[in-house]
């Protein structure tokens, strides 16, 4: 359930439109249960009153909503006022409202709310809630508290609430005959706040993508219509336009070479620092490797001469293991021999002598087990080194060859497109213009498709969610009407019948938009000719007493049904303005069941001083024992016009004629 403001009190201090009763410009009236009635003539301040009651409410804030533009979620943002609207109060007392302030106690939910405001620009200056002064006082928390008690989840929708069910001003809308309007007003009545802001967002959504995308295609539609209007001027294009072309066909394909090679370059490079390391592996390897063997033959040449120092056995090894005389630093096979020989008959490898018995090594043990396999790991590792190295240059060569032909392509590219730029500026300058237009033609297409189907997704998102609601919404369709015909039958002699009728529309502008089917209701209504209800689908195809009525029932009913304890405020300015004359106890008796429906509605209504029978009817329908009107009447509060001083006496007859009236009323 919705909770809707019960307005308790008005106070307002300094402000020059209201001296009081007792001239002190001090003003405070006790807004009671029932039927209050701000009595005045033109210029006396009903309608500021009643405006005033209302920016007390709202702040510095309301409804971005053009006059007669359809109204959706989009426009149900609270928006601040602009400088001049703040300034409205002011504007029409003397002293600019200098030290004017207002303040307003009500009930929402479960909290009593004092909102203290300057009516010079609106400014919040002090707030209690339940009996506390929050300090600092600020719109965000007021806002932020307003939204939690009356169960909506943004102070716009608050704002449409007033407008739209608390406050029936001249500009309102015929909201039993606007559809838009209907929508908005039960998404916000009868969704819980998460649900209510999800379909604004889903709305919102849809309608800002089909914004963009009417938006881009209105572009790209302008731009392609300048394509054609240029290209039937350059039938007779220079031939530039075929080597440009040539050009460009060369460059697509160098840029796409380039791209290929970039890629190659960066596996080369990978690799490279692959091999590097397994180059480092056998190198280090190989050199282990052939340390073995020196180690091995070392080992034999120790034991064939154990009596020779260290280096003579170190220059043996290095003989033995590959060729080279450490004496003269070169390669002698011939002395290999000769030392093979010597120690096959033991003879000293250096004198050629017979040797000592007992030190002899055979030829044999030179190629003992030990010394073939360090041998033959040693080539083994050898083997793996030269792999090694002729993958890792053959790698760097193909590296090498990859940079080379990116830096001969990249030098092309550069040149080429100095080219492209060169025959681009010898084109005429429309055909130059028509390039780039057709260029960003393309990508407007793109970008079109895009927006296309992201709307398709939205539009499908959020008619999937008005769909699912709507059944929430219909379960009080029963109630509604029945509370609409129990007004409605108050104000009109006709039979006046609600139905429960969905519109049908298009979300955004697109013809191939879904139609999505909103919940909202319509007005049968008989007269005339027909003796049984038939539809009514505007204002215009009714009269203007009964338009005025049928859409106050609407509101009333909708009070009724949706609000927390069927409570609310009904504030109405001058309802005498369309009234039949025939129908006033009809109105009055109406108006009075409403102000009396519970102990908490709130009936408060502004009128100028009639000679008719609506007031006093209206008062005597409102009174009961626990419950009496109370007039507020400006003759006494207010500031004279001219009119009431040069009229003085003419005003006083009607007034005492009213209030003659008012009592005779009230004691039948």
């Amino acid at each position: 359930m919705i909770s809707l403001p019960i307005l308790e009190r008005l106070r307002v201090d300094g402000y020059g439109l209201y001296p009081g009763q007792d001239k002190n410009h001090r003003l405070d009236i006790e807004l009671k249960p029932g039927l209050t009635l701000i009595l005045g003539a033109n210029g006396l301040g009903k309608t500021t009153l009643i405006n005033l009651m209302f920016r007390l409410l709202t702040g510095p804030f309301d409804l971005s909503v053009r006059s007669g533009a359809p109204l959706g979620t989009a426009s149900l943002q609270a928006t601040a006022l602009s400088s001049d609207k703040r300034q409205e109060l002011a504007q029409r007392v003397r002293d600019r409202a200098k030290s004017a302030s207002g303040a307003l106690t009500f009930a929402l939910g479960r909290s009593k709310i004092t909102v203290t405001r300057l009516l010079r620009n609106l400014q919040i200056l002090e707030l209690m809630i339940d009996g506390i002064k929050i300090e600092p006082a600020s719109e965000a928390i007021y806002s932020d508290h307003i939204c939690k008690e009356a169960g909506v989840y943004a102070f716009g929708d608050f704002l449409l609430l007033l407008r739209q069910l608390v406050f029936f001003f001249e500009d309102r809308r015929a909201l039993v005959w606007d559809s838009h309007a209907q929508t908005q007003i039960l998404r916000a009545l009868l969704l819980d706040p998460e649900k209510a802001k999800k379909w604004s967002e889903l709305e919102r959504a849809a309608l800002s993508l089909d914004s963009d995308l009417r938006n881009t295609q209105s572009v790209m539609n302008r731009r392609e219509r300048i394509i054609d209007d240029t290209s039937q001027k350059m039938a007779n294009a220079s031939s530039v336009r075929v080597e440009i072309e040539g050009e460009e066909e060369i460059q697509q394909a160098d840029i796409k070479r380039q791209e290929s090679l970039g890629e190659r370059a960066a596996e080369l490079d990978s690799s490279i620092s692959r091999y590097r390391l397994d180059l480092l592996r056998a190198e280090h390897a190989a050199d282990e490797a052939q340390r073995n063997v020196e180690r091995a033959q070392l080992s034999v040449i120790e034991r064939a001469f154990p009596s020779i120092d260290q280096n003579m056995r170190y220059i043996f090894a290095q003989l033995v293991s590959d060729g080279l005389c450490r004496a003269c630093g070169q390669l002698s096979q011939a002395a290999v021999e000769r030392m093979q020989r010597n120690l096959t008959e033991k003879r000293c490898a250096v004198c050629d002598l017979p040797l000592p018995g007992g030190n002899v090594v055979s030829a044999g043990e030179l190629t003992t087990k030990r010394i073939e396999i360090t041998r033959e790991e040693a080539e083994k590792a050898r083997q793996q080194l030269r792999s090694a190295q002729r993958i890792y240059h053959e790698t760097t060569e193909d590296y090498n060859a990859v940079q080379k032909e990116l830096a001969q392509l990249s030098d092309a590219i550069q040149q080429r497109s100095r080219t492209l730029k060169s025959l681009t500026s010898q084109l005429p300058p429309e055909e130059a213009a028509q390039r780039e237009t057709r260029q960003a033609v393309e990508a407007l297409k793109t970008n079109v498709e895009s927006l296309r189907a992201q709307l398709a997704v939205a539009q499908k998102a959020y008619s999937e969610f008005v769909e699912a609601q709507k059944q929430r919404i219909h379960a009080i369709a029963e109630d509604l009407k029945v509370a609409f015909n129990e007004y409605a039958k108050g104000f009109l002699l006709e039979k006046v019948t609600l139905t429960w009728t969905p519109a049908l529309r298009r979300m955004g502008q697109f013809s191939s938009n879904p139609l999505i089917e909103f919940p909202a209701f319509g007005v049968d209504i008989a007269g005339g000719d027909f003796q049984e209800p038939v539809r009514r689908d505007g204002p215009e195809q009714v009269s203007e007493s009964q338009r005025e009525f049928i859409d106050l029932a609407f509101r009333m009913a909708l009070i009724k049904v949706v609000a927390t304890d069927q409570a609310g405020t009904l504030v109405i300015d001058a309802p005498e303005s369309s009234l039949d004359a025939v129908f006033v106890k009809r109105a009055a008796s109406v108006l009075g069941h409403f102000a009396l429906a519970t102990n908490s509605n709130r009936l408060i209504v502004a009128s100028n001083i009639l000679s008719g029978d609506l007031l006093p009817e209206m008062i005597c329908k409102s009174s009961t024992g626990n419950c009496q009107p109370q007039i507020v009447d400006l003759f006494d509060l207010g500031v004279p016009t001219a009119a009431i001083r040069q009229f003085q006496d003419e005003y006083k007859e009607v007034r005492d004629q009213l209030h003659q009236k008012i009592s005779a009323s009230n004691k039948t």
